[in-house]
């Protein structure tokens, strides 16, 4: 009987040892799947935070191209800036660009961007307290390149699509969103 008393001990001991190494291996694997899922959440939010901010930078851009697009894009005839030939006007100081002038207008847009003379890439600058539009992409954000292309639609110079993307590397790949924007020259400028 002491015999049989002293094996069950020992059968009980070597099942406790397996107990324990199950239970740990078990805890091993959950403690490393909430790691791993921790790790992935922090990924999504920082993913989502450089989206978010590229996302404010092209909306940034193309509110600007809205607010100084009579600036940016006119030839008024009525500012002695600009001369008229029958139907068109013609800018005379800066880039000499000339537009047609719809019927009992003295104002038209130019095909570019007033002293650029290219529509892309250009990216918005404050100078002075002044916005403009000047060439090339901003990179004054190391993480991300902010650029603006701006096309005429139809071949018509009062109606130009602007098309503002922002890129950036995360991770090492290459991501970038974009949003557009047409604007119309529609009214006359006095």
């Amino acid at each position: 009987m002491k015999l049989q008393l002293l094996s069950r001990k020992r059968s009980e001991r070597g099942v406790s040892v397996v107990e324990v190494l199950i239970a740990l291996s078990i805890a091993g694997i959950v403690f490393a799947s909430i790691g791993n899922l921790v790790l992935a959440v922090q990924r999504i939010d920082h993913s989502s935070g450089l989206r978010e901010q590229a996302l404010a930078y092209a909306k940034q851009s193309l509110e600007v191209v809205n607010d100084i697009k009579d600036t940016a894009f006119t030839c008024r005839c009525s500012t002695g800036d600009c001369t008229t030939t029958p139907g068109h006007c013609q800018k005379t100081s800066g880039d000499t660009q000339t537009c047609p002038l719809l019927s009992g207008y003295t104002s038209c847009w130019t095909q570019f961007t007033n002293g650029v003379g290219s529509n892309s890439p250009l990216h918005v600058q404050n100078s002075g307290g002044s916005w403009k539009l000047v060439a090339g992409q901003d990179t004054s954000d190391p993480t991300f390149t902010r650029e603006l292309s701006i096309t005429n639609q139809g071949g018509d110079s009062n109606v130009k699509q602007v098309l503002g993307t922002v890129s950036w590397n995360e991770r090492g790949v290459a991501k970038s969103v974009a949003l557009t924007l047409i604007l119309t020259g529609w009214k006359n400028l006095p």
